[in-house]
């Protein structure tokens, strides 16, 4: 949930609105691959490490 979170509030790094483009946030243990949309992001994969 943290890398989730970590994603929401950085919207600088978040692909363009409604494009085919995704974007990977890593946590110290996780990461979060995501897209995005005019009102946030839609989560398409989720993976820990160890």
């Amino acid at each position: 949930m943290e890398t989730i979170a970590a994603a929401l509030v950085q919207p600088r790094e978040w692909p363009e609105p409604g494009g085919w483009h995704a974007a990977v946030v890593f946590g110290p243990r996780s990461w979060v691959a995501f897209t995005a949309f005019l009102g946030g992001i839609e989560v398409i994969d989720v993976g820990w490490a160890g």
